[in-house]
């Protein structure tokens, strides 16, 4: 009888699956199955030097040139082309770096400066004729049309009228001003091969002449590298707006604004992350601002030798106010107060 009992009831309950089973097809058809095929490549995109250099000074990412050396060195060849198979590699290289592969014809090319913002001359000038647009007819100028007749030897002095062509061969650009090649500019030497790294002021961080390196030591001196462009390129856009704000307010007279902003900097331990260029335009702001503040002190010591005691209490004042570095602040506090103890002694 309990057997019986037992069946009927486990047949009249109802079977109610699991909420949260998996069921057998949960997974995607595309889904990749890291055991089997490991992590997807990331092909590496090889553009011309014109448009990496464009996608470098727009990202702020640091680019790699590649020369082969145009077939003189096979084995050169050889080892690249094993090295750059390799999907870690190439995972690194398609993801942190702009990559161009260099010819020894593109060598001899110039090198791609950044094209300056146009100038005033070029907006047409007022009264100018437009094309498509039709300008009044105005009235001959008389002044113009009258030109006075020139008597023989009356420019005597003015020496003899320029050639044409001479003039232009005087205003011809001078070959030391002209822009360097790529290959010049990259330290490139064909044919000798050569792998360079530039950051993202386009300066050399890494060469390997000659011999293209072994995939590890390339990938992790490649790895490392990225790692540390990615810091600087962060903060020099972070310290290039503070710098150019500083700047800005400075000559605007908001003297102390500007240099409380700077304070920070002022600390080389603060500038060691920065980039060597914004490391030093920010030592040259700062050392400029700090001459500015020799000045004023020497001019309340002036005052002081023309015992104008409290009018030079007052210029150190104004120092310590405009400029707040907490060296100058101290030394103009210090100052301030011998000289207001001069004024209660007189002298």
């Amino acid at each position: 009888m309990l057997g019986i009992f037992c069946s009927l009831t486990l047949a009249a309950t109802p079977v109610v699956a699991a909420p949260f089973a998996p069921a057998p097809f949960a997974r995607a058809p595309f889904a990749p199955v890291r055991a089997a095929q490991g992590k997807p490549a990331v092909e590496i995109r090889w553009l011309e030097p014109t448009e990496a250099l464009a996608v470098l000074r727009r990202d702020h990412r640091p680019a790699l040139f590649l020369y082969r050396g145009d077939g003189t060195s096979p084995a050169y060849e050889k080892e690249a082309a094993a090295a750059l198979a390799d999907r870690k590699l190439q995972r690194l290289l398609g993801g942190e770096y702009i990559c161009v592969a260099l010819t020894g014809d593109q060598l001899s090319q110039p090198y791609p400066l950044i094209p300056a913002p146009p100038s005033k001359g070029d907006a047409p000038k007022k009264g100018a004729e437009v094309p498509g647009e039709k300008t009044p007819d105005k009235a001959p100028d008389k002044a113009k049309e009258k030109r006075p007749v020139e008597k023989p030897g009356e420019n005597a002095e003015k020496g003899p009228e320029k050639e044409p062509q001479k003039e232009l061969e005087e205003k011809a650009p001078d070959p030391k001003e002209a822009p360097p090649t790529l290959g010049g500019k990259l330290g490139i030497v064909a044919p000798i091969p050569d792998l360079v790294v530039v950051d993202f002021r386009e300066q050399v961080v890494r060469r390997f002449p000659e011999k293209f390196p072994p995939r590890e030591i390339l990938r992790r001196e490649l790895t490392s590298l990225a790692r540390k462009l990615a810091e600087q390129a962060a903060a020099a856009h972070r310290v290039e707006k503070l710098l150019e704000k500083a700047e800005y307010s400075y000559k605007a007279g908001e003297r102390r604004a500007a240099v409380l902003s700077l304070v920070p900097l002022d600390d080389p331990k603060a500038r060691k992350d920065l980039d060597d260029g914004l490391a030093a335009r920010v030592l040259s702001v700062i050392t400029a601002i700090r001459k500015d503040a020799a000045q004023a002190i020497a001019s309340g010591e002036a005052l002081e030798r023309d015992r104008r005691f409290l009018d030079a209490a007052s210029a150190y004042r104004q120092v310590s106010w405009d400029f707040p570095f907490p060296d100058i602040v101290k030394d103009a506090v210090r100052r301030q107060n011998q000289a207001m103890r001069k004024a209660q002694t007189g002298g």
